[in-house]
């Protein structure tokens, strides 16, 4: 082949191609307003911290104490930022269940 001549590529076989998901992921939208509650997220993750935030109040300590961050994370397979953020907001009141 001369260098000025390019060779065409033969397209890849079907079973070759990476997987590619075509979900639909609904917009999530908790005001009024129809704008996205603050950490509400299309994957659910909003979902999670609040299930995070009932298992924390569900395994308080013999004082009625709440599990620490780092324990709810750990419970949770996730990163104690995530725990202490989770606990935070549980707190504050934002998962609709007080302390």
């Amino acid at each position: 082949m001369a260098p000025h001549e390019r060779q065409t590529e033969e397209p890849l076989p079907e079973a070759s191609l990476p997987l590619l998901s075509h979900r639909v992921v609904p917009v999530v939208s908790g005001r009024a307003d129809g704008r996205p509650v603050a950490g509400a997220a299309p994957n659910g993750s909003r979902a999670l911290q609040r299930r995070a935030w009932q298992w924390a109040l569900a395994n308080r300590g013999p004082g009625g104490s709440l599990p620490t961050g780092t324990e709810l994370a750990r419970q949770f397979r996730r990163r104690e930022r995530w725990g202490r953020l989770v606990k935070n907001n549980g707190l504050a009141g934002q998962f609709g269940t007080g302390t």
